[in-house]
């Protein structure tokens, strides 16, 4: 999926060895970065982006009413996070994450489940074989999170519209695009258009939508020699079961290059 801006901006899930995490950020991104990629093919209410990837919002001024349909001069609608223009540039989509719980997928958050990675092993008589051996111990769980997004335009018969376009994007042509990124839609729900007035003639019409996801997040642990992967067999008590792909036990490996050693 084309996007932009989709990871965390720190060093501690690197050092702690986090490999995935769609939370509150990358949720949020990725549901903009869709909608930016479905409006992105839409004529009316076509999204273009600036040399820096932020919406195109320019002045206006000796714009035509056209402008953004057929050339790149504006965006004809903003996609955002926080909303900077304060209505001064509508119809707009602004995504805000509201709630966010842990979902526990295990009572131990999989303690005890392994990666295997192929290791080469070599005797003491230069005989070498390729075994599947432990190479990180790994941790999981689950988040539910729930997500505003709003429509605003000058038009009630917009706001509808777009709204419409978003729900079904969100929850059924886009849905399997997002679960393959890691961010399952499970749920989308609305509430009743809001007018606010923000001039005596001015309306600006509002719906807000509630996406409900859900997502994961898993750490592996590597194992740093041959040693502690030895070690991890027993403390596991797998050291009496098969290795996959060979007729060995990780005990029968053990004492064969015990053997060998002496």
């Amino acid at each position: 999926m084309a996007g932009h801006g989709m990871q965390v901006f720190s060093d501690i899930f690197m050092l702690d060895n986090v490999v995935q995490h769609t939370g509150i950020m990358v949720g949020r991104n990725m549901l903009i970065d869709t909608l930016r990629e479905i409006f992105a093919k839409d004529k009316e209410w076509r999204y273009v982006a600036d040399m820096w990837g932020f919406p195109k919002t320019p002045s206006g001024v000796g714009l035509s009413t056209t402008a953004g349909i057929e050339d790149d001069l504006t965006t004809r609608i903003f996609i955002g996070s926080t909303y900077r223009y304060d209505i001064a540039y509508l119809p707009a989509i602004t995504i805000r994450p509201t709630n966010i719980a842990y979902k526990p997928i295990s009572f131990n958050q999989n303690r005890g489940t392994i990666k295997y990675g192929l290791q080469k092993i070599t005797d003491g008589y230069g005989n070498t074989d390729i075994l599947k051996m432990p190479v990180a111990i790994m941790r999981a769980g689950a988040w539910e999170q729930t997500f505003e997004v709003k429509i605003s335009t000058y038009s009630a018969e917009d706001t509808h519209s777009i709204t419409d376009v978003v729900i079904q994007s969100l929850q059924g042509t886009y849905r399997d695009n997002l679960q393959q990124n890691g961010l399952f839609i499970k749920r989308i729900s609305g509430g009743g258009e809001v007018t606010e007035n923000i001039s005596e003639n001015d309306p600006v019409f509002h719906a807000s939508l509630s996406v409900e996801t859900y997502s994961n997040w898993r750490r592996e642990i590597p194992i740093a020699n041959m040693i502690d992967r030895v070690l991890l067999c027993f403390e596991f008590d797998i050291s009496d079961q098969d290795i996959p792909a060979t007729d060995m036990t990780y005990k029968q490996v053990i004492d064969n290059v015990t053997f060998n050693a002496a």
